[in-house]
């Protein structure tokens, strides 16, 4: 059967692990060891019949089990047969399994397996962690396994158990294992207790990117719940610009999937660069979820200038959906001045990276004057990785000299880059970029 439909064969050696005579277990599980493929990465049938066996009488299977060489039955097979003890008790399976980890290393998988099993009971995280501190070669293997789920909810993480958690953390030697695991394992409690994880992690972690993942992913979390207090959290406490203009820019795009105009509202008062990066974050997601809403909102602004990114990232985001016909009217009927810049220029970005030649036949519909240099310095953003020759052209028409010399030098320097070969031929022969511009383009030593 197990020939024919391995998922048959292994429904029956299970069956036949619950009900044959205890006393011919041994001599079954020869046999089916013999059976199975050497070398096969499946566990076989052996391992369901393993198992079914070890429920019924665990110590004789696992005196069978440990008889055996277990590299060659494989890891694989050693966990499943050991799965019902390591649910049951995990804790006095990685025990009595400990000493054999040294000279039988298939039973890592299975070491590894339970010490998830082990942590997960309520009482046991100071012993746990204890023993992995004795045993920090298995760190990474275990921080690795997706155990975690299988033995975890919500429910079990109370503050008080949490506490004990990082508590004993703080006893393992910051090694490069141990370390990297007691970062994956605090991402892991973020997900119920972020506070506590964030607290622990401004006194105690190390400065660096993974500390830098771990604050964020707990103040995300957190913000999905308290989002104000989380943010002002993040404002408070994390004084790498970096890792707060990261972590604000997720927080408050958390928050604007449920409440946009009050996590706009508390973006536009955060520091500059934070302030953008997070308001553009944020635009992208309001206009794609409630359009009419963001629209309102930047009417109704009296301070274009702290939602310049908000108004930029929404109309970059109508026309990314290949809808920039559809809004052309609306950016050109926003209040006047930046915010109309803004909502043009975002307009054709979008445009450009959605639909090429749509947005350049539409750039005739923008008056001409510097509302079309708007037009043109947002299509140009995309357009000169697409098309650079149609992108340099447009350059040329912008009607301000000093932002079309600014633009005419960017964009051909980028092109250089791309294709300098091209973007020689190209530039040199244009008679419309005057000739103090393309020696600035060419000329290297120029900043």
């Amino acid at each position: 059967l197990g020939e024919i439909d391995p998922n048959t064969g292994n429904f029956f050696s299970s069956v036949l692990g619950e009900s044959i005579d205890l006393a011919r277990c041994p001599e079954m599980a020869e046999q089916l060891l013999q059976k199975r493929p050497e070398g096969s990465p499946s566990p076989g049938m052996i391992a369901p019949f393993l198992a079914s066996w070890g429920r019924r009488d665990p110590e004789a299977m696992k005196e069978w089990l440990f008889s055996q060489d277990l590299d060659a039955i494989g890891s694989g097979v050693v966990q499943q047969a050991l799965m019902p003890l390591l649910t049951d008790d995990p804790k006095a399976l990685i025990e009595e399994i400990s000493p054999r980890l040294g000279v039988q290393p298939a039973l890592r998988e299975a070491a590894s397996e339970a010490w998830w099993g082990w942590i997960a009971t309520d009482g046991e995280e100071t012993s746990a962690i204890a023993w992995l501190r004795e045993n920090s070669a298995l760190a990474p293997e275990i921080g690795e396994r997706r155990a975690w789920f299988r033995y975890v909810n919500s429910g079990d993480w109370t503050p008080e158990r949490t506490s004990r958690v990082l508590a004993a953390l703080k006893t393992l030697p910051q090694d490069d294992s141990l370390a990297a695991f007691s970062q994956n394992f605090l991402g892991k409690i973020s997900e119920y207790q972020p506070k506590l994880v964030l607290d622990f992690a401004i006194d105690s972690l190390p400065l660096g990117s993974r500390s830098d993942q771990t604050v964020s992913r707990a103040v995300e979390k957190w913000a999905e719940t308290e989002p104000e207090a989380a943010i002002q959290w993040s404002l408070e406490h994390l004084e790498s610009t970096d890792v707060r203009e990261s972590t604000l820019r997720s927080a408050i795009f958390r928050w604007g999937r449920e409440d946009p105009l009050a996590a706009a509202n508390m973006a536009r008062n955060f520091p500059e660069k934070e302030r953008n990066s997070a308001l553009g974050n944020l635009g992208k997601g309001w206009a794609d979820k409630d359009p009419q809403g963001i629209l309102s909102y930047l009417k109704e602004a009296t301070d274009p200038s702290a939602i310049s990114s908000l108004t930029r990232h929404a109309f970059r985001q109508f026309s990314e959906d290949r809808r920039g016909a559809d809004y052309v009217r609306e950016a050109l009927s926003m209040p006047g001045g930046k915010m109309r810049h803004d909502a043009v220029r975002g307009l054709f970005e979008g445009w450009a990276d959605s639909d090429t030649s749509g947005g350049a036949a539409a750039i005739e519909q923008i008056p001409a004057g510097t509302l079309r240099d708007a037009a043109i310095q947002g299509f140009n953003e995309f357009a000169i990785e697409s098309d650079p020759k149609l992108a340099i052209e447009l350059a040329t028409r912008i009607s301000v000299p000093a932002t079309r010399d600014r633009e005419l030098v960017g964009r051909g320097r980028f092109w250089l880059k791309l294709d300098r070969k091209a973007a020689e031929a190209a530039i040199r022969v244009n008679p419309a970029i005057p000739a103090t511009v393309k020696a600035e383009i060419f000329n290297p030593t120029t900043p």
